[in-house]
């Protein structure tokens, strides 16, 4: 009776089963018959682990089959993922996928299904199914192979040192020292080889012989060289000794070197300046003669 007075208190929610009994938390909406039946399958029920299982829920002999719940799957020991349902004559068919969680899981645990049957008594209109576990064999993947293994001396790793190498106190000390003896020695020898270079180097200290030099040295390369060295010369009694822009010509160069040098300095000036002249205007040939203004540029350096 009381039984009654509920289901006229709360209605129907369905046209044919009372709201009392769809409040059950695992109540699927299913009208059943006598002969309803529930079942399960699965395949594959042996698997390596990381494959799936499709594991499907048949119902059979349902009144309402477009109306029923898909049952809840326990997830315990596996992922799952739904996937279709067909709707036939009497019959509803849910599927799943199932994942494995590990090779630990040996079988899928029993389903519940509730359903209402009108035909039984009052108190019995609730039936609840049971569908039986399934066995299954989980194996763990297989190991493959590599196609090429390396040699163990590949294999093995090196070995690492956790402090950086740093070099000793004495080699810090004994390189700068070792560089200053090379740069010593190698002075030295240049000295012995060229030594008029070495005074030459000296002598550049001063402006005027560093502009002569310099000069000199691009009057080699130039298309007149044995004209511009002799400009080049000329510029550097002017800059150096103060000679006189009038005196142009050798004898006048020479005349203003005699008054201010010793003859054995000024007449080899002289001749140089005379000897430039003849080979820059077809004259006798001059040899070499940026180096012996080079020299000459020692000479007079030298005795002033």
């Amino acid at each position: 009776m009381l039984l009654l007075l509920l289901t006229a208190a709360l209605g129907f929610a369905d046209d044919e089963i009372p709201a009392i009994y769809q409040s059950s938390p695992n109540f699927s909406n299913a009208i059943g018959t006598g002969s309803l039946t529930v079942t399960a399958t699965a395949e594959p029920t042996t698997l390596t682990f990381g494959n799936c299982i499709v594991f499907t829920l048949t119902i059979d002999r349902v009144r309402n089959p477009a109306k029923v719940h898909r049952p809840f799957l326990e997830r315990t020991g596996f992922a799952v993922n739904r996937l279709d349902e067909t709707v036939g004559d009497q019959r509803v068919v849910f599927r799943y996928q199932l994942w494995p969680n590990s090779t630990a899981v040996t079988e899928i645990p029993s389903m519940r299904f509730d359903y209402y049957y009108p035909e039984s008594a009052e108190e019995m209109r609730l039936r609840t199914k049971y569908t039986e576990a399934i066995p299954i064999v989980v194996k763990p993947k297989e190991i493959v192979a590599p196609l090429y293994t390396l040699p163990e001396r590949f294999s093995v790793p090196i070995a690492h040192d956790a402090t950086p190498w740093t070099p000793p106190l004495g080699a810090w000390i004994a390189a700068p020292a070792l560089l200053a003896i090379l740069a010593y020695f190698w002075v030295y020898i240049w000295r012995m080889v060229n030594p008029q270079g070495a005074r030459l180097a000296a002598l550049q200290r001063h402006q005027a012989v560093r502009h002569a030099v310099a000069a000199i040295q691009r009057a080699e390369r130039g298309g007149d060289p044995t004209g511009d060295v002799l400009k080049a010369f000329q510029a550097y009694l002017r800059e150096r000794f103060n000679v006189t822009a009038s005196a142009a010509t050798p004898q006048e160069l020479g005349e203003e070197l005699n008054r201010r040098f010793p003859t054995d300095v000024a007449t080899p000036v002289e001749r140089l300046l005379r000897e430039g002249d003849a080979a820059r205007f077809g004259g006798a040939s001059a040899v070499d003669f940026a180096t012996r203004a080079r020299d000459a540029i020692l000479a007079l350096e030298s005795a002033s």
